[in-house]
């Protein structure tokens, strides 16, 4: 039976310092200048961040909503970006809401347990300087009490072991292509008198 999750989306790497971070101001002010005459820098100009990681995130849910229903019966609904305070050890996360069955999630991981192993004990085993506050045995994750123990996180990970079993993560770069681009004005010049 479909429940309805609040997670986060697997798979997505964040803004900061990733290729999804807008860079190409430099490129913008300059076809800017040229086709307008002007000779305006950086400073100038107000840029709409916020529209475009907006634009990105929704973009790349629903990319790996239409990947993810080649496997299963999955709903995705973008919420809300995470932007976190400091950037030392997290970077931004896509808040969503996911319908899908608990049951035949858990029976993918089973049709791939070796691989789903490898994963979750990579990612889940702690070591010098990280306490995993997950368990590391896959057999642990095939209990469905243990996942409704903290469905906000665990079903999310189970979605992206999944992911990282039938998606290449190199592939993922290209969903949002056609999103790369940002709106960006000119601020309003005051002149003294």
């Amino acid at each position: 039976m479909k429940q309805k999750f609040k997670t986060w989306l697997p798979l997505f790497p964040g803004f900061y310092s990733t290729i999804f971070e807008y860079d190409r101001e430099e490129y913008d002010i300059d076809s800017y200048n040229e086709e307008n005459n002007t000779d305006l820098s950086f400073d100038d100009f107000d840029f709409d961040y916020r529209e475009y990681e907006q634009r990105v995130a929704v973009r790349f849910t629903d990319r790996l909503e239409k990947e993810l229903k080649q496997y299963m019966e999955i709903g995705i609904v973008f919420e809300n970006i995470y932007r976190p305070r400091e950037y030392n050890f997290t970077n931004d996360s896509i808040n969503v809401e996911i319908e899908v069955d608990l049951d035949v999630v858990l029976d993918k991981i089973r049709e791939n347990k070796k691989s789903a192993s490898e994963i979750i004990r990579n990612k889940h085993t702690s070591c010098s300087g990280f306490i995993s506050f997950h368990s590391p045995d896959i057999d642990t994750w095939l209990d469905k009490s243990y996942i409704m123990a903290d469905p906000a996180y665990r079903v999310g990970q189970l979605l992206e072991t999944l992911c990282d079993i039938w998606i290449d993560r190199d592939d993922i770069y290209y969903w949002c292509d056609g999103e790369m681009w940002i709106d960006f004005t000119p601020k309003k010049q005051t002149t003294s008198i």
